[in-house]
């Protein structure tokens, strides 16, 4: 069995030959795909989780991640920030060396336990 199309006016009073019909193939049942098929191909195509009316937690697992983010917002481990890595480490280290030597000598240092404001009252 064949389908035609038309133009959407009704030619019935003109010969066939001058209709604007355009023969479709009927496609037997047994190739047409079911629209759960479908759905499911298109799922798998465009890489979308099944839409259910329970909640699953699929827009957690979708979100993008941002871990890196979390990451960088803390500070480094404490051997990348004691300079274990850098090659200037010895030299900065020196240089942090020499100013509290200066600030001992002027006086300038942590009070001992028990020698802060409140003692002096």
């Amino acid at each position: 069995m064949t389908r035609y199309w038309t133009s959407g006016y009704d030619s019935s009073s003109e010969p066939a030959s001058d209709k604007r019909a355009r023969v479709l193939p009927e496609l037997p049942a047994s190739t047409m795909a079911s629209p759960q098929q479908i759905a499911d191909l298109s799922r798998k195509i465009f890489q979308r989780l099944p839409q259910r009316n329970i909640p699953s937690g699929n827009k957690v697992i979708s979100k993008q991640l941002k871990g890196d983010k979390v990451a960088s917002w803390f500070n480094k481990p404490l051997l990348l920030r004691m300079g274990g890595d850098d090659p200037n480490f010895e030299i900065l280290n020196e240089e942090r060396l020499g100013k509290l030597d200066q600030m001992k000598r002027r006086g300038k240092t942590i009070p001992k336990k028990g020698a802060g404001k409140r003692s002096k009252k």
